[in-house]
């Protein structure tokens, strides 16, 4: 836009060079954001199981968030009624799932446009679209946006969401966050985590390369509740040495699942104490992903350029080349790649790069593509 008004005045020849100038620019720009080679991890070739609903219990094992009830005139089954779902086959509607947040905003948008039914109900080609069937779509810490699932009309358990996550009901990850009072926080911990079948994925990639010893140490930051360290106690045993998170509850969820002490849960990810940490075999980072999302309300270069320096701030223990083996994962939008890819070409790592995504990656139906890097420290 810039470039655009300073160009409109000038003669033909004026606005050339005012162009190439322009165009020097952005090459310079775009040349400060290198291009890592591909981490090849191979694509699966069939979805096990075929479909999400094998993770469904007929007979559903609590905790699970309640739906309150349509005469309180909010929630899903309210939305359930006035929009009239009923008017969808039922073979659609028996394994079908919802996220209302994201829906709500489709609805809303279908009626500015005048596109509703005359008593305001969606467009049924709209109400077809909203109720996924083929795979869960991506999942979200928005309370809104939690899977509800149409053919039982209830939100689906906390176990459920830990199997759609890639976590087998045995595991210590499932156990904690079922022992959280509130299935509501659970399933939102669970919306902002790496999903574990594509960790192990990662894994095998990188035990293909002998890139880790049989029992590694491991750390993490920005760290959740740790879907990654899911994939590794699945893949054997491992020394967890320290983490990062500043949510309380996530910190709870920690020491539950993986017996971390307290002490050894930096609170902030860009702290000294953070940064100098053990050293340790394997490190996966997960910077906050609010400001490179899509969804981001008011989301701006501004706003990017805040994830950006946040990002910056929170990957001191990379930077130094802490961790013989790192793994950072993050949302796969563009403008938040790039600033990611740019701030860790200055590690001592040689990096790979690639977009991986349950259904191919991990054979698992779940739409959840994000961007990966792996670095593996320079002599």
């Amino acid at each position: 836009r810039c470039h655009r008004q300073k160009v409109r005045p000038l003669n033909a020849q004026q606005a050339k060079q005012k162009l190439e100038q322009a165009v020097r620019c952005i090459r310079r720009r775009a040349s400060e954001c290198p291009l890592f080679e591909e981490l090849d991890v191979p694509v699966v070739e069939t979805l096990d199981p075929p479909s999400f609903m094998a993770w469904v219990d007929a007979k559903p094992t609590q905790p699970a968030r309640r739906s309150p009830p349509a005469s309180q005139r909010e929630g899903p089954l309210h939305k359930f009624a006035t929009w009239k779902f009923q008017r969808l086959p039922a073979e659609h509607l028996k394994s079908g799932v919802v996220n209302f947040g994201r829906a709500g905003d489709r609805v809303r948008k279908e009626k500015a446009q005048g596109r509703c039914g005359a008593d305001g109900t969606p467009s049924l080609n709209l109400l077809k679209a909203i109720v996924h069937t083929d795979a869960l779509p991506t999942a979200l810490a928005s309370r809104a946006d939690h899977y509800w699932l149409t053919g039982p009309r209830r939100y689906m358990t906390v176990l459920e969401v830990c199997r759609a996550f890639g976590l087998s009901d045995g595991s210590p990850l499932t156990a904690a966050l079922r022992r959280v009072r509130c299935p509501t926080n659970a399933v939102s911990m669970a919306g902002r985590g790496i999903h574990a079948g594509v960790a192990a994925a990662v894994l095998r990639w990188l035990d293909a390369r002998a890139l880790l010893p049989a029992h590694p140490t491991y750390a993490s930051s920005c760290s959740g509740v740790d879907f990654f360290a899911a994939a590794l106690h699945g893949r054997g045993a491992f020394a967890y040495m320290h983490a990062a998170e500043c949510d309380k509850q996530c910190r709870a969820v920690l020491m539950d699942a993986w017996g971390l002490a307290a002490a050894r849960i930096h609170e902030d990810a860009a702290s000294a104490a953070a940064r100098t940490a053990a050293h340790v075999d394997l490190y996966v980072a997960s910077p906050s992903c609010v400001d490179f999302s899509a969804r981001r309300h008011g989301r701006d270069d501004a706003v990017v350029a805040e994830g950006a320096l946040d990002a910056n701030s929170t990957v001191g223990f990379i930077l130094d080349g802490r961790a013989r083996v790192v793994v950072v994962e993050n949302v796969a939008e563009r403008d938040g790649v790039a600033a990611i890819t740019t701030i860790l070409a200055r590690a001592p790592y040689d990096w790979r790069f690639a977009e991986l995504d349950p259904r191919l990656h991990a054979g698992h139906p779940i739409v959840r593509e994000r961007a990966y890097w792996v670095g593996v420290r320079r002599s």
